[in-house]
């Protein structure tokens, strides 16, 4: 459903965009049939049909009924699931995973499902944005409703973590260690000079990082597994702080029992980092994909993107949101909740952190833009010896530090 938002109020001429006479005749009867009322009394020429781009392995429409036929829902989302053969997305499951979601108001409600897709409540949104981090509310009804998704006793595998954990290596081991050898990564780190990089093992580090995450011990909770920003809807309301704001919590194509520490790092690692306009250039043709797919999701002809340009939020600026999230836990699972040390503020924020030292594209871009650890706390221990006073109260992490060039 996230990637509805964009392309729904724009009008395009592009015949990729127009909705064949085989889906116009398909999603008429699906609304026909699952959602009657005036929807059963039009035709399928007088529906408003919007093909919604940008899905990778789906068909999504926006359909409105005419002026003439307005009822309770006159606009919905539909979505199409095409045939999919890889192994990590398993339809059955993300079916499941949005009916649950949607019962307890995580995301927006189902009107009607089907062998291949569902038909939803269409929402007045946007996407979760760098200004929505900065709002109190947004960000404690964000961390609400992954306290709820958490809290979801899902009838899938409840192991599926170690199934994720293992072919992630599979699936994207190879290219990643592949374009750190020669490839994207490598120019990457030759182009901005990352001295650091120069001397390490990044795939030494990712193994390292991914050991951790399971030395941690996090909780195996239900996790969305991609809860990037345009999976996270805000309604649109009249200010920042009407009575119907609400967030909600969608596509749940990678949706399985996993470490929660994964979900917190997918969050805070777009935290108040600008925007990426991404599909506002032309779609690549299969032809061009087909060159180097990895690199596409890079790159492809988009604006430059200055990801990790600004700070990762400072422990403390990331407690608003684990506060929210341990104060719904606390509510969904009783006063004890809080009395286990593996619920407390501090570790919640090392599995976040733990999380994103996994993503080699998001260390490269900060390390590019930022101090690195070692000279971090070279900087630390002088000013707090030389310094003294409130220099000496505060960690290497709270310190705002700046290269000069």
């Amino acid at each position: 459903m996230s990637e509805m938002l964009k392309n729904l109020n724009r009008e395009s001429q592009n015949s990729e965009n127009r909705v064949s006479v085989e889906d116009q005749l398909k999603v008429y009867e699906l609304c026909k049939t699952h959602l009657s009322g005036h929807w059963s009394d039009v035709s399928a020429d007088q529906l408003v049909i919007k093909r919604v781009t940008g899905g990778f392995i789906n068909k999504s429409y926006c359909c409105s009924l005419p002026q003439i036929a307005q009822t309770g829902h006159d606009k919905v989302f539909i979505r199409l699931n095409v045939d999919c053969p890889d192994k990590f997305f398993d339809k059955t499951h993300e079916l499941v995973a949005n009916i649950f979601a949607s019962q307890t108001d995580i995301s927006p409600k189902i009107l009607g499902i089907f062998e291949n897709g569902f038909i939803a409540e269409y929402i007045d949104c946007h996407y979760f944005t760098a200004e929505d981090d900065l709002n109190p509310r947004c960000v404690a009804l964000l961390a609400k409703k992954m306290a709820k998704m958490h809290s979801l006793d899902v009838p899938i595998a409840k192991d599926s973590h170690q199934f994720l954990m293992k072919n992630y290596w599979d699936l994207f081991a190879a290219p990643i260690f592949e374009s750190y050898k020669k490839g994207h990564i490598y120019e990457e780190i030759q182009r901005h000079k990352l001295q650091t990089f120069m001397e390490m093992d990044l795939c030494d580090e990712m193994s390292w990082a991914m050991e951790v995450s399971v030395g941690l011990g996090g909780p195996v909770v239900f996790t969305h597994n991609d809860l990037m920003r345009r999976n996270i809807l805000v309604r649109n309301t009249c200010h920042t702080n009407a009575d119907d704001l609400n967030v909600f919590i969608v596509d749940y194509d990678w949706n399985c029992y996993m470490f929660r520490g994964a979900d917190f790092a997918d969050y805070f690692i777009d935290w108040c980092q600008p925007e990426l306009d991404f599909g506002g250039n032309d779609f690549p043709t299969d032809q061009q994909m087909g060159a180097d797919f990895a690199d596409y999701f890079i790159d492809w002809c988009q604006p430059e993107l200055d990801f990790g340009g600004n700070h990762f939020p400072t422990d403390q600026q990331m407690y608003a949101f684990i506060d929210a999230y341990i104060s719904e836990m606390s509510a969904l699972s009783g006063d004890s909740y809080t009395k286990r040390v593996v619920n407390s503020r501090e570790t919640l924020v090392m599995e976040a952190k733990i999380g994103i030292d996994e993503n080699p594209e998001y260390l490269l871009k900060a390390e590019a833009n930022n101090v690195s650890v070692e000279d971090r706390l070279k900087v630390y221990e002088l000013c707090k010896t030389h310094l003294g006073g409130h220099w000496s109260d505060v960690s290497a992490d709270q310190l705002v530090i700046k290269p000069t060039t």
